[in-house]
């Protein structure tokens, strides 16, 4: 069930609050915090339309949440990243288009010394078309992670308009908080 107070602050985020529903919001317990930590955090999300959605983390702090991290985009999928009760990543897919194209990205959100970031952006989904359909280029972006989220894996298919596959590796790098690049295939 969705709490009072995170769906009202849902609510305020649109230009016409009636049209958020209680049960188009997907909630779920996440905890980016190191294992010290006994921070409690919620992620939801809410895609009323194409246009309007919005992907909000927020922390519990004393008896009340307040957010921490936010994005307004199409949210087309949410991985949370790690198997452990601490130190878990997200893997926020989405983004969106208008005639003739549709382009979503890979944000990889983690918790840093600064708080709540993107520490790495890649392509998920790229189709470009002059006309509807076929599609004139198309690219697809595939991500994976090893154990600990410390490694991120990423494969860029080009389907359209020559096939190319290139796959790279990343490892998080603690003082740039950032995935940096280490090798492309």
């Amino acid at each position: 069930m969705v709490p009072d107070w995170l769906f009202h602050s849902l609510r305020k985020r649109f230009r016409y609050p009636d049209r958020i529903k209680r049960e188009e919001i997907t909630i779920m317990k996440i905890n980016m915090k190191p294992r010290d930590s006994k921070s409690e955090q919620i992620a939801a999300f809410i895609n009323v339309d194409m246009v309007n959605a919005v992907f909000v983390i927020f922390e519990k702090h004393g008896d009340h949440y307040d957010e921490v991290y936010c994005k307004d985009l199409f949210v087309e999928s949410v991985k949370v990243i790690g198997a452990q009760e601490h130190d878990q990543k997200i893997v926020l897919t989405g983004g969106g288009g208008g005639t003739g194209i549709w382009e979503s990205s890979h944000y990889v959100i983690r918790y840093t010394p600064e708080g709540y970031k993107d520490v790495w952006e890649g392509v998920a989904t790229l189709r470009v078309s002059d006309k509807i359909a076929p599609y004139d280029i198309q690219q697809n972006g595939t991500i994976g992670f090893d154990a600990g989220g410390n490694e991120l894996y990423y494969a860029l298919i080009k389907s359209k308009p020559v096939p190319e596959v290139s796959a790279q590796i990343y490892k998080y790098n603690e003082n740039r908080m950032k995935y940096e690049l280490v090798e492309t295939y």
